[in-house]
């Protein structure tokens, strides 16, 4: 078996048809990269728990780095709720100098395990952090909208998630690496939010995200779609000033190459219109295997209708 180089090649599938081996042979590199492939794949738990036990020895005892793998461990007792676990892995292999400590530091610095933000607040269900000076009113304001819209979803979708959700809150669009907000980390169970244009829409990648059974096949267009049905932020309306023709399932099909902000309008006016009018139950089967074909197998026809009315309301203009 060549299990370093599939990784390096991401031929995942191939060490994942080796599980079994690997965990027979007891080659301690080959059951470490098993370990960090299946965290990669969102197999926190099955991932956790082969990596601490590979990691169990002091790191300088193996013939390879392990930086990521302790990264990953870190990142997984974070999705636990194990905030101590996560901060004490991630100084470690911050402190390695290995090829993945640059990471590691990166994350220490988005999760705040190492120094303090503005203002820490939780409830039952969400941890809020408020990075930047925000004003206690307009901070109150956010954690009872978002609060209302979490339990507004999480009743639409039934699941229990392992942990609260922790929410990073900004007053600019970027965060302290400069990543452009809002942005999802689903395994981790964590959003990092402008707090001006996000109420629900990372929320529902995240509660999606822990939905009975894996999701088969994921588009942007649907992923991102249902993810602004749920949103009560709603910025994109100037698109109906330019009157235009379009085709859903060429947007579908080649979400990248349109201007992101366009393409979610699209794809919320589409979803949400799919909800509507064909109900809960075949809104949440396409949530699972987001296809063209397997849209048409759920709605038939209704599929079309809703595409051409969708498409005509843009060309003349009509808001939703």
């Amino acid at each position: 078996m060549e299990i370093a180089k599939w990784y390096n090649e991401k031929k995942y599938s191939l060490i994942l048809d080796s599980f079994e081996q690997i965990v027979l042979e007891k080659n301690n590199q080959n059951f470490y990269i098993l370990g960090l492939v299946l965290f990669e794949l969102g197999y926190i738990k099955e991932a956790v728990k082969i990596l601490m036990e590979i990691l169990k020895q002091n790191n300088t005892e193996y013939p390879f780095d392990t930086s990521r793998g302790i990264t990953y461990l870190a990142l997984g007792f974070f999705s636990m709720g194990k905030y101590d676990l996560a901060k004490s892995n991630l100084a470690i292999a911050s402190n390695m100098k290995g090829e993945f400590s640059g990471e590691s530091k990166k994350w220490d610095i988005l999760l705040h395990l190492s120094d303090k933000v503005k203002k820490f607040y939780e409830n039952d269900c969400l941890r809020f952090y408020f990075v930047d000076d925000i004003d206690a009113l307009r901070q109150k304001k956010f954690m009872d909208a978002y609060t209302y819209k979490y339990q507004i979803i999480i009743k639409f979708f039934g699941v229990i998630l392992p942990k609260k959700i922790d929410v990073f809150v900004y007053s600019s669009h970027r965060d302290e690496l400069n990543g452009a907000l809002s942005y999802a980390n689903p395994p981790l169970g964590s959003v990092h939010v402008y707090i001006w244009e996000e109420c629900g829409h990372e929320l529902t990648h995240v509660v999606c995200f822990y939905l009975k059974g894996r999701i088969k096949s994921k588009t942007k267009f649907i992923n991102e779609g249902v993810a602004e049905c749920f949103n009560s932020v709603k910025y994109n309306n100037h698109y109906m000033l330019n009157k235009h023709d379009i085709d859903i399932f060429e947007i579908w099909n080649n979400y990248d190459s349109y201007d992101r902000n366009y393409s979610n309008f699209i794809a919320c006016k589409f979803c949400t219109k799919l909800l509507e009018q064909g109900g809960k139950d075949n809104f949440l089967k396409l949530i699972y295997e987001q296809t063209i074909s397997k849209a048409e197998e759920i709605y038939g026809s209704l599929l079309y209708d809703i595409k051409n009315e969708v498409e005509r309301e843009i060309l003349l203009g009509i808001d939703c």
